[in-house]
């Protein structure tokens, strides 16, 4: 979504990082919902900042060129602190389906960037 991708950009040129959110809510180590290009972008910033992305989920089980193992949605998914959901236009259910595999938060990466972009000024 090119409004997400827009503002998750304008938090990057204020100094902000995804892994503040992630740090501020005690999450250790998280999962990634969504191989795409956000997930990726997402998978890429964290990590740069030291939080670590246990796998990533993807329905597709897709393989990027990154180092991190992705799996399917199932019953045996390993715990994690919480789940982020990259697909915002299907967040809602994804969060059900993923409620039957884990018992953590599921946090949508669209609300994670409103959140963090109300009061920031537009650039």
């Amino acid at each position: 979504d090119y409004d997400i991708m827009l503002r998750w950009n304008n938090i990057r040129q204020c100094g902000k990082t995804l892994a503040e959110y992630v740090r501020n809510r005690n999450y250790r180590n998280v999962a990634i919902y969504g191989m795409g290009d956000a997930g990726v972008l997402l998978y890429k910033e964290l990590t740069a900042e030291n939080v670590s992305v246990a796998y990533g989920i993807d329905r597709a089980g897709c393989v990027m060129d990154i180092d991190l193992a992705v799996v399917e949605p199932n019953p045996y998914l390993p715990k994690v602190d919480a789940v982020i959901v990259t697909v915002s236009h299907a967040f809602v259910e994804i969060e059900k389906m993923l409620k039957k595999y884990v018992n953590c938060p599921i946090d949508s990466l669209s609300d994670i960037i409103y959140e963090m972009n109300y009061g920031v000024e537009e650039q």
